[in-house]
């Protein structure tokens, strides 16, 4: 089994977890307190996995090319907007819009990274991440009476453009973090190699400190109240950042390898794994829709994995 893949699923299991946790951390903190928890909890363990790296000599600081450090302050912005319209348009009733319409972000990513980076994959790989983002949008309206003709129709309104904004937004952070990881391995001064993992685990560690940075000062400033919070409730918390520690290092590796579109299309094994954490977890039995859903999701990353 190919690295990348290896990297997704380990992504997408943790990113499961921490979502977990954070629900558990919306009780009685803002959105954005619970937002800073997934990096100010996550970047330590960010810097030890790091320095644990065998290679992480090669990394010189202090000629990392300018562009680097654009390529990750836009990467990290483009996250945290993301987070904030994903949020957003929960806040306004529309869960199953929102969900369906952000989950679009494998053939976003796909578009993105041709744009930017100039990725390409064959009719087969496009067609079959369309397919997983079908079985997602299944699952994302299962306990709602919309259909394929309702979410087309939503498309003008204000919800579905929000969910598509979120969708794009992350989509530009992946292929971004892509980038970044490029850069480090083709702009380095001459007889300096650093290794893919090593560039990933840089990214990881660079995009952590600069969003922590960020985001808080930004709630020192203006809401001091959640980053309070966010500190006091460390015995949670610091689970969220383990878990979403794990799931940066699995994403940013992965597309580090491999097309941002076929990593984000596989990575939407986490909504089976959401679904599963229900039924285990909090007994939610899963409608037929759901299991549709899934079987759709399931069938389109096998048939992905095999095609690649």
């Amino acid at each position: 089994m190919e690295d990348w893949i290896l990297f997704t699923l380990m992504a997408a299991f943790a990113q499961n977890i921490r979502s977990t946790v954070q629900k558990a951390l919306s009780g009685g903190m803002g959105v954005w307190g619970v937002t800073f928890t997934r990096f100010v909890y996550a970047l330590p363990f960010a810097w030890l996995y790091w320095f644990s790296l065998d290679s992480q000599a090669s990394v010189v600081w202090s000629t990392m090319p300018a562009l680097f450090w654009l390529t990750i302050a836009t990467a990290g912005c483009a996250q945290i907007l993301a987070t904030k319209l994903l949020v957003q348009v929960f806040s306004l009733g529309q869960f199953a819009v929102g969900t369906a319409y952000s989950k679009t972000e494998p053939i976003l990513a796909a578009v993105v990274g041709f744009l930017l980076l100039g990725d390409t994959m064959n009719l087969l790989g496009l067609v079959l991440i369309m397919v997983t983002v079908a079985g997602v949008m299944m699952l994302a309206t299962a306990r709602s009476s919309l259909s394929l003709e309702t979410i087309v129709a939503a498309l003008s309104h204000r919800p579905a453009m929000i969910g598509l904004a979120s969708g794009l937004a992350f989509a530009i952070c992946t292929v971004l973090y892509r980038a970044a990881s490029q850069q480090l391995t083709s702009l380095q001064p001459e007889g300096v190699t650093i290794a893919p993992i090593v560039a990933a685990g840089t990214v990881l560690v660079s995009v952590l400190s600069f969003q922590t940075l960020l985001m808080g000062t930004w709630l020192f400033v203006m809401n001091r109240r959640d980053l309070l919070e966010a500190f006091r409730r460390w015995r949670v918390a610091i689970w969220s950042g383990i878990a979403g520690c794990i799931a940066s290092i699995g994403w940013i590796t992965a597309v580090t390898f491999e097309n941002a579109g076929y990593v984000k299309a596989l990575g939407q094994v986490e909504l089976i794994f959401s679904v599963a954490t229900g039924y285990f977890l909090f007994r939610e039995t899963p409608s037929s829709r759901e299991l549709l859903g899934i079987v759709v999701i399931a069938s389109g990353i096998v048939l992905l994995v095999l095609g690649t």
